[in-house]
Order: C-alpha cells, then sequence, then structure tokens
C-alpha cells in the first residue's frame, strides 16, 4: 500500500508543477492585464496607466509610456526615445518581465 502511494504521489508532481508555472501573454492579454493595472516589487510599484502612461515609484516617481505589440509589453523611459520590449508571463497575481537580456523580474498585480 506504501508504495503505492508513493507513486501516485510521484506522478502527481509534473502535473502539480505545470499548474503553477508561468504562461505567456499574447499582445491583447498583455494590454487587458496591464491597463490600469498595479504591479508590485518589493521595493517599488509601477501603475500602467490608460492612454499609455507609465508611473514607476521606488522612492521617487519616474514617469514613463508603455504600450502592448507583437506579443511583447514595452516601456519608454525619458529622456530617452527608444522603446524597450519584454516578454510576459503570468501565474495567477503573479508576472513575470523577461528583458531583451534575458534577464527576468517578477511582481505581484495589486488587487
Amino acid at each position: 500500500m506504501i508504495r503505492f502511494l508513493a507513486a501516485a504521489m510521484v506522478s502527481a508532481l509534473p502535473v502539480a508543477a505545470a499548474a503553477q508555472s508561468f504562461t505567456p501573454l499574447g499582445t491583447s492579454e498583455i494590454s487587458s492585464t496591464l491597463n490600469g493595472a498595479t504591479v508590485l516589487y518589493d521595493s517599488a510599484t509601477q501603475r500602467f496607466l490608460s492612454q499609455g502612461r507609465l508611473l514607476y515609484n521606488n522612492g521617487g516617481e519616474n514617469w514613463g509610456r508603455w504600450k502592448a505589440e507583437e506579443g511583447q509589453y514595452c516601456s519608454q523611459w525619458p529622456p530617452a526615445d527608444g522603446w524597450t520590449c519584454y516578454d510576459v508571463e503570468r501565474n495567477g497575481a503573479a508576472i513575470r518581465f523577461t528583458g531583451p537580456d534575458g534577464r527576468s523580474r517578477e511582481g505581484r498585480l495589486a488587487e
């Protein structure tokens, strides 16, 4: 009986792991998820306002712009003119942004 329970528990591990994995978001999902949302990080918040405005606060306010295009979230922070785009993945309230350099940053969507 113990062998059966151990086998059942081990066979359930891939299902449990898959249920906790991040899912990539497409352009429309990125827009609907981020528009009007606030993402909470350990020491900062990021607000995705309507009309593409973006507020990042880590003790001081930094204003920028955001958009979703070609399956990525893109941001632009003055005085820079260029945009940087990120892949976006979600797991419930957890959200992960992965930049062109391969580095990821995770936050939580505020309720």
